[in-house]
């Protein structure tokens, strides 16, 4: 039986597999190269992340070796928050009346090198006063001042160390005595006091510099906190 046609059809037919295929090789050989570059891509992408992390990294160590050197800087520092401010005021006579009325004797000259009010991070002050910054002779007579000033809080009944403690003049208005920590610590103290209130720790204090903590009084560790990293592993383990 004889098909008119048939070659041409089988011709036209063979003829169409070979243009698909060579079409379909074409397109598996760019896949391929597109294949190749988006790998390349994706391990230059995990190049920079890496790189970036370690930035990142670097960049923290230098940060928190930066605030330990200026914490360290401050060690002979005392910081009075609270103390009304007058114009035309002697910040060195009033540094010398307050460790009086805390009970320091023989306030020598020299102890107290330098003083001085601080302007607030924030401009909108809120009836706030400048804080005043004391530079003390040695953190011996720093942590002498503190202790005095913590012995008189506790030999009050109100707890406080007032305004009107130091003059007749000013107000029942709380006075604060405390180490000068950087700003990082500021913020680190009073995380780790939002902390201890929500699990009942008891204790939170600053030491030359260093948050400690402790559960309560018949815990015998203490936690010494500096950094944001320590303060994250002591929650974890808590």
């Amino acid at each position: 039986v004889k098909i008119d046609g048939f070659g041409e059809k089988m011709a036209a037919f063979e003829n169409s597999i070979e243009f698909n295929s060579s079409q379909l090789l074409d397109i598996i050989t760019k896949l391929d190269d597109l294949t190749k570059k988006y790998d390349e891509v994706l391990r230059k992408q995990e190049a920079l992340e890496k790189e970036n992390d370690q930035l990142k990294k670097i960049n923290k160590s230098l940060e928190e070796k930066q605030d330990a050197n200026e914490n360290r800087s401050r060690l002979e520092n005392i910081e009075i928050r609270e103390f009304p401010e007058t114009r035309g005021e002697d910040v060195v006579n009033i540094v010398t009346i307050i460790g009086r009325a805390i009970g320091v004797e023989n306030i020598n000259e020299g102890d107290i090198q330098v003083a001085h009010r601080v302007d607030l991070m924030n401009k909108d002050r809120g009836g706030k006063h400048r804080p005043i910054i004391v530079h003390m002779g040695s953190r011996y007579i720093r942590n002498k001042w503190l202790q005095k000033y913590r012995d008189f809080r506790r030999a009050k009944s109100s707890g406080k160390l007032s305004a009107k403690d130091i003059s007749n003049s000013l107000p029942d208005s709380a006075v604060y005595l405390n180490e000068h920590i950087t700003v990082k610590r500021k913020l680190l103290l009073k995380e780790a006091k939002t902390f201890a209130r929500e699990k009942n720790i008891k204790f939170v204090w600053v030491k030359d510099g260093f948050i400690l903590m402790k559960k309560n009084e018949n815990d015998h560790r203490v936690q010494k906190i500096s950094t944001a990293d320590e303060l994250e592993k002591y929650k974890r383990n808590f």
